[in-house]
């Protein structure tokens, strides 16, 4: 987990540079002619920003690539304009929040007497870059008893005003019949309008999922479903209104 996250905040430093020149010129050279060699956007945090302060801006205005054969569409640091840069660097600078995890430490969770009953809990900050500018999502962990429970505070922010919102979740509810559990999630949260860095007014985007996992000693086959009204939500490749079925196997370590 401290690999990943320093693994993000280098990556966004080095989109953040002169550095990012170099790499894409570089990467440009060695594609060369070859349209079907090229990746889609080269540094994924370049174009991430450009894109968000320019998004009627059309394709096509970004040139020819310097090979003579097909769109320039590596967007190098020097093509931003300052406000884009600032909020890149600023987005550098928030990633390193995602050190704020006891769990990178060793500590898995911290114990509590309430109400005369055993309460463990844990807390972590995560920071996201997003379709409409960024997030940093105040992360809950509560085990109450046998039931475990994760509350998200969202935190998101485009370039005007603040859109907050909430997520829910009960973690592996305890079904009647042996080794079934259920995971419940539900995420209400107010976004930018057309998901654009620079509006004012917000639109509510509403998420639920079910899951359902078989637990057999360290494999846990399972299900799940989510819905989704328009908007950005970590994990979940779509802005517009969606409903996503997914089926996996996890294996616990040995």
């Amino acid at each position: 987990m401290a690999f990943n996250a320093a693994n993000v905040t280098f990556y966004l430093n080095s989109c953040a540079s002169k550095e990012a020149d170099t790499s894409t010129d570089s990467q440009n050279k060695d594609d060369g002619a070859n349209i079907g060699k090229r990746d889609f956007t080269g540094l994924d945090c370049t174009a991430w920003v450009y894109d968000l302060f320019r998004p009627d801006e059309p394709y096509q205005t970004r040139g020819v690539h310097p090979s003579g054969v097909g769109i320039n569409r590596y967007i190098r640091y020097s093509d931003l304009n300052d406000n884009e840069r600032s909020f890149l660097r600023k987005n550098m600078m928030l990633s390193l929040l995602n050190f704020a995890d006891p769990f990178l430490i060793g500590y898995d969770r911290f114990n509590a007497n309430v109400f005369g009953k055993d309460l463990q809990w844990n807390a972590r900050l995560s920071h996201f870059i997003t379709s409409f500018g960024y997030t940093v999502d105040a992360n809950l962990f509560l085990r109450w008893d046998d039931k475990k429970f994760l509350i998200k505070l969202h935190n998101g922010f485009n370039t005007e005003t603040y859109f907050p919102g909430l997520s829910v979740a009960w973690i592996d509810q305890r079904l009647p019949w042996d080794n079934l559990f259920l995971n419940h999630e539900l995420t209400v949260w107010n976004q930018p309008r057309g998901q654009n860095v620079h509006s004012l007014a917000g639109d509510t985007m509403v998420a639920a999922s079910e899951k359902l996992a078989y637990k057999m000693g360290n494999y846990t086959p399972y299900v799940g479903v989510e819905a989704k009204t328009p908007g950005w939500l970590a994990g979940n490749v779509y802005l517009e209104r969606n409903l996503t079925l997914w089926t996996g196997l996890q294996v616990a370590a040995f």
